[in-house]
């Protein structure tokens, strides 16, 4: 009884003595600078101790002066799993300094702890210390002036959209130039409405002069002389004018009133809004006629 005791004994120290872990360290234990990851690597399926755990969880925290613990994650290589720690340099020493990468308590299926021990390794400055002495500069220096961002805008662009802006705005004030002007001698009655606002006064309603534009717009627009025994021929020759048919008679027994005095008190007729009436109606079928 005492004999088989013995041997359980010896057969469970033996596979804790035999159980190590299988660690991937860095590649190299030198030459590194701030900025620099190493990446440590722990398999957790092992033939003598079972699958490994960490006892607590490794959170993503500063854990020295030097070093930043990165997110921890488990990867499948080589068929087995393995626990990727990975630590960042996060300081830079005055002159190269030895440090470690922390120990890693794992523990086993049996409740057994194996240790990752400490790994040691240099971490050195960017640059080494200079004497300001001689003038030596003591601090790393830009190898190029930065940007100046203001200086650098394009501002041809810019120019380029207002010069097309006030192009475009100086050809459509030519356009509208150019087709008052062309209407204004043109079209018959553009041209007496130009004629009657010329006139003195603001009121042209006795005017013999705006009586006379207006009768030469007639005339123009039916190609023939027109009076009150002939207004079917004006309607035939301009048929929109049929609109303005009572405005168009009125006027034509004012005309001959006025000038034959065949009535002793003439009809009333607003010259101005009768010529901007008839002049706004033929720059609109001027329009639809172009199109």
């Amino acid at each position: 009884m005492i004999n088989r005791l013995f041997q359980l004994l010896c057969i469970f120290f033996c596979s804790n003595a035999c159980a190590e872990l299988q660690v991937q360290q860095p590649s190299r234990a030198h030459g590194y600078f701030i900025g620099d990851v190493l990446v440590q690597r722990v398999r957790l399926t092992t033939s003598e101790a079972g699958s490994l755990t960490a006892p607590e969880p490794l959170d993503e925290q500063r854990i020295t002066t030097y070093l930043y613990r990165l997110a921890v994650t488990e990867i499948l290589a080589q068929e087995h799993v393995w626990l990727e720690l990975k630590y960042q340099i996060i300081n830079s020493p005055p002159a190269t300094e030895t440090i470690t990468l922390p120990a890693v308590t794992l523990t086993s299926e049996a409740d057994n702890e194996l240790t990752l021990e400490p790994w040691p390794f240099t971490v050195s400055p960017l640059t080494s210390k200079l004497d300001s002495s001689n003038g030596a500069a003591l601090s790393i220096l830009p190898d190029r002036r930065p940007l100046d961002v203001i200086e650098a805008v394009d501002d041809k662009p810019l120019k380029l959209s207002v010069a097309a802006l006030l192009t475009t705005l100086a050809l459509w004030l030519l356009w509208w130039v150019y087709r008052h002007f062309t209407d204004s001698h043109t079209l018959p009655f553009a041209r007496a409405n130009r004629a009657i606002r010329r006139l003195p006064g603001t009121q042209h309603d006795t005017e013999p002069q705006a009586f006379i534009a207006l009768h030469h717009a007639f005339n123009y627009a039916a190609g023939k002389t027109i009076n009150t025994s002939s207004l079917d021929d004006l309607y035939a020759a301009v048929p929109w004018l049929v609109d303005y048919k009572d405005s168009v008679e009125t006027f034509y027994r004012a005309s001959a009133a006025r000038f034959f005095q065949q009535a002793e008190s003439p009809p009333h007729v607003a010259i101005d809004q009768l010529s901007g009436q008839l002049y706004r109606a033929e720059k609109r079928q001027a329009k639809v006629a172009s199109h």
